[in-house]
């Protein structure tokens, strides 16, 4: 199975060079992007979707960090 991460372009939290990060380091999975409806988390802390569950941290780099984490868990 291809891992998912969704990435929302349109919370503030979320820049366009986090983004291209995402889509150049993560290539081997399916990336879609676009509002992933948490709006209100996305106002003020990063997060993805990863298999659908979010990864929500304080800083892009602690999301990373977690995505990491749990991509070699699973």
């Amino acid at each position: 199975m291809i891992d998912q991460i969704q990435i929302c372009d349109r919370c503030k939290a979320i820049k366009k060079q986090d983004i291209a990060y995402i889509k150049k380091t993560y290539s081997d999975c399916k990336i879609q992007i676009g509002c992933c409806n948490l709006c209100g988390i996305g106002r003020s802390k990063p997060f993805i979707i990863y298999n659908h569950v979010p990864i929500i941290a304080d800083t892009f780099e602690e999301v990373i960090k977690k995505l990491e984490e749990r991509r070699k868990s699973s």
